[in-house]
């Protein structure tokens, strides 16, 4: 008796569980289809995906530099803002194994 109320609870456990899993299958389905159907003509493993660039100039950096000339800036700027601020907070903070409050 028990042993047969066992395999009715495990029967019905796993009915509900295919019964999900199909569920889960046919939502997977309607989001691939509507995926394919947004990126349709789009490469994969593009940069096409995202808003198009914004050409107002409002919005814009001052000069005709592109991404790479201020990373480049960037590379260079650091090494003398790790000397000059982070070391500098790093020692205030710690010259002596005690934490200081920099407001």
């Amino acid at each position: 008796a028990c042993y047969v109320a066992f395999l009715l609870a495990a029967g019905v456990l796993m009915y509900h569980a295919v019964r999900r899993l199909e569920a889960v299958e046919v939502f997977k389905e309607k989001y691939e289809t509507a995926y394919r159907e947004c990126t349709k003509g789009i490469e994969p493993d593009s940069d096409q995906l995202g808003p198009k660039p914004m050409l107002n100039p409002l919005l814009m950096q001052d000069g005709d530099h592109d991404v790479d000339y201020y990373i480049e800036e960037a590379k260079q700027l650091l090494e003398p803002f790790r000397e000059e601020v982070l070391t500098v907070l790093a020692n205030a903070a710690d010259p002596t194994g005690e934490t200081v409050t920099v407001l």
